[in-house]
């Protein structure tokens, strides 16, 4: 869908591939070079990416869900000193700080758009 002028459209042309593995750079690479080609083509003078998932903070963004709800993905929580909970991500992917702002960036410039007006996060740290 689109949202422009006040409306929401279905897009006609949309291809739908079954699950994508969000965590991947080049995943988000490419998913954002085809949204800024459209939005580049309807004219958008500002360019805002909102992104959802769990923050895991230096670490990075993300966690498939899909690996979540098949159980290959393992979080393992365990005590320590103080009382203090340290965690241990096992199994599983984030995509990484400077993987996701390499995937913006190299998007951006693809499209030769010189940079995000805003950029969004909708999840823990």
């Amino acid at each position: 869908y689109t949202y422009l002028d006040g409306r929401l459209t279905e897009v006609a042309d949309a291809k739908v591939t079954g699950e994508a593995n969000m965590d991947s750079r080049d995943t988000v690479y490419a998913f954002l070079t085809d949204a800024l080609a459209r939005c580049k083509t309807a004219n958008a003078d500002t360019y805002f990416l909102q992104v959802s998932g769990h923050g895991v903070g230096w670490i990075g963004f993300g966690g498939d869900e899909l690996k979540r709800r098949l159980g290959t993905a393992v979080v393992d929580i365990r005590g320590g000193g103080g009382g203090a909970q340290k965690r241990r991500l096992v199994g599983t992917e984030f995509l990484t700080n400077s993987d996701f702002a390499d995937a913006i960036q190299s998007a951006l410039v693809e499209n030769d758009i010189p940079k995000l007006d805003l950029l969004g996060f909708d999840a823990c740290l």
